[in-house]
């Protein structure tokens, strides 16, 4: 009875110690391992956030809202919206007064001003900012002062969906980041702590880029854009106005003619020195073509002229071989 009793207390002994091993093998390493997986599982983890943000209970009645009015819709919609019109007017002294009017009644400033001129018009192109819900009450103000519109093209783009994702995609990081931080309170040794760490330095990287998205999307739905671009037409002369060349004194057309000779002997100095370079390349190339010429033709000259002696004294030993037979023959027929 005793042995049995010993036998048992054994087993539950063993029973004891593996209970242990288990606890301390499977309890902080488990979590751990499930609090460091990356931002992705987490991401599948929580992508009911959309659903969550979609079914928030009211405040005040602390039921679902069930049903959503239009208007509540209409007002909780993200547009990006930019006009751009293009007309011609009068002057730019009223375009001037249509604009200093228009910016106080709207709450409107100006973010962008050009002016262009050329031969035959004058354009300026301002660029207006406004509230979103300014803008469509500025297009109708503006269409009122405005007979004709040479271009008018208005874009509304929607990017309420885009938003809300990328609101809840920042919620899911700031809460793995502070599971991060949480981690790293309790880490265990030195690589766990520099792992952690690089993680945690990622992450805030990641949210740094998706603030930044955001943040964009809010100042382009709070902020509307308005390009206009005006113009003056230039009259141009017409041929009868003109002053008639004929019509013109000898004296002043002498004159003319002698600023129209001057004019165009400056503006041929004025090419060659521009063409210096090519001036200087071409002067060598006609230095070194008639080089070469020059070359042959005094090695052609010498050879001829080394020619003629060489046939000179030819002749000449030819001459004196003739005169010595002759005076063999001579000696011979005196003999």
């Amino acid at each position: 009875m005793s042995g049995y009793r010993y036998v048992s207390r054994f087993i539950g002994l063993l029973v004891a110690l593996f209970a242990l091993v288990a606890c301390s093998e499977y309890g902080p390493r488990a979590e751990y391992e499930l609090e460091g997986e990356d931002a992705s599982a987490l991401a599948a983890e929580n992508d009911g956030g959309m659903a969550e943000f979609a079914s928030k209970k009211d405040d005040s009645s602390g039921a679902t809202a069930d049903v959503i009015r239009p208007s509540t819709v209409q007002d909780s919609r993200k547009l990006i919206k930019r006009a751009d019109l293009s007309y011609q007017v009068e002057t730019l002294a009223a375009f001037e007064q249509d604009l200093k009017q228009w910016l106080p009644a709207f709450n409107a400033y100006v973010s962008k001003d050009e002016l262009i001129e050329d031969s035959y018009r004058i354009t300026r192109t301002v660029e207006l900012r406004m509230p979103v819900k300014q803008f469509d009450a500025m297009i109708d103000a503006i269409g009122s002062k405005v007979g004709k519109f040479d271009r008018r093209t208005i874009d509304v783009q929607d990017v309420t969906l885009i938003y809300a994702d990328t609101e809840a995609e920042l919620r899911n990081a700031k809460k793995l980041e502070n599971r991060f931080i949480g981690l790293l309170e309790h880490a265990a040794d030195l690589e766990q702590v520099l792992r952690l760490e690089r993680e945690l330095a990622s992450q805030r990287k990641t949210i740094d880029q998706i603030e930044g998205r955001l943040k964009y999307l809010q100042r382009s739905t709070q902020l509307s854009t308005i390009v206009i671009s005006v113009y003056v037409v230039i009259p141009r002369p017409v041929a009868s106005d003109l002053p008639s060349r004929y019509e013109k004194s000898f004296g002043t057309q002498f004159v003319k003619a002698f600023e129209s000779g001057w004019d165009g002997l400056k503006s041929f100095i004025l090419a060659l020195i521009a063409l210096w370079p090519f001036l200087l390349f071409l002067a060598g190339v006609v230095w070194l073509v008639v080089w070469v010429i020059r070359k042959s033709s005094r090695e052609r000259l010498a050879e001829k002229r080394a020619s003629d002696d060489e046939l000179a004294e030819n002749e000449h030993v030819e001459d004196d071989g003739g005169e010595d037979d002759e005076k063999d023959g001579g000696e011979d027929d005196e003999k």
